[in-house]
């Protein structure tokens, strides 16, 4: 399947989940994903910019940095993130 840039939706949300500034995301809807998949999207943060605490039962989030530096927390856990790196959070 080719999923092309010009036909994925823009969605911007301001203050996502109680973090700062906005969230630029672009989903990426795959035929056949498994049920405990709700989202697969390219999704994009100014500097300065987060993505409000939150969990996720009987799901994951996986993670691949483009570009920039950010982190992830996990529980008491805090990861560093760089470029090109992948981050998979239960």
């Amino acid at each position: 399947m080719i999923i092309r840039a010009e036909d994925r939706k823009q969605i911007l949300t301001p203050n996502a989940r109680g973090g700062d500034g906005t969230l630029d995301k672009r989903d990426c809807v795959l035929e056949n994903m498994p049920e405990n998949a709700k989202m697969f999207a390219e999704i994009k943060l100014e500097p300065g910019c987060s993505l409000g605490t939150h969990t996720h039962t009987g799901e994951y989030e996986v993670f691949f940095f483009h570009e920039g530096r950010g982190h992830a927390q996990r529980q008491r856990h805090r990861a560093q993130n760089a470029p090109r790196r992948l981050r998979h959070l239960l």
